[in-house]
């Protein structure tokens, strides 16, 4: 792929060494890389011109776990090429509904909004999940409302994707940890 030949170019001679000896140092580093997917190889004096669409200054809100970026890759979740949270929690919404490590959905929650019980909660405003629930009954891109209070409904959170709803009992505990932005 394109980010294997640009590893290539970046590292040169490093590949003059056998392969096992590379896995090793690959495994015994954690590798960094910049929303771009360049490894901190590619990057000079805090900037990185390796990609060759632009400069960029190489900040740590630009740094990423080099396995998070290569998790997205390969599972088409990057923007034009570039790593964006705020994208893929968005597509999270549309592909339902893969099994994501815990270290990919660390990387990209973000802080929202959060409601400690079912009465906090919103009545007729969808909201995506951002940061997962303790429980696990909120994953990040669920997108979800809460329905107006009419006489003779049940009361709770409803999922947009598996048209399903939370009853209002179990609301609260569920809530614990999960934190909500506006899609």
């Amino acid at each position: 792929m394109h980010h294997t030949m640009l590893l290539t170019a970046i590292r040169g001679s490093a590949f003059i060494k056998g392969d096992e000896e590379i896995m090793q140092e690959t495994k015994s580093k954690k590798q960094r890389y910049n929303t771009c997917g360049i490894p901190e190889a590619g990057w000079k004096d805090g900037f990185c011109r390796a990609c060759g669409h632009s400069t960029c200054e190489v900040t740590d809100d630009m740094i990423i776990d080099g396995r998070v970026y290569q998790y997205a890759e390969k599972h088409n979740l990057l923007y034009g090429g570039k790593f964006s949270p705020a994208y893929i929690r968005e597509m999270l919404e549309r592909k339902r509904k893969l099994r994501i490590p815990k270290y990919f959905c660390e990387a990209i929650a973000c802080d929202g909004l959060s409601f400690d019980c079912l009465a906090q909660f919103p009545r007729n405003k969808k909201l995506r999940v951002c940061r997962a629930s303790k429980d696990g009954t909120f994953q990040i891109g669920d997108l979800v409302w809460r329905s107006d209070d009419t006489p003779g409904t049940c009361d709770g959170i409803n999922f947009v994707q598996n048209a399903a709803c939370l009853d209002a009992e179990f609301c609260d505990q569920a809530l614990q940890g999960a934190l909500f932005e506006e899609p």
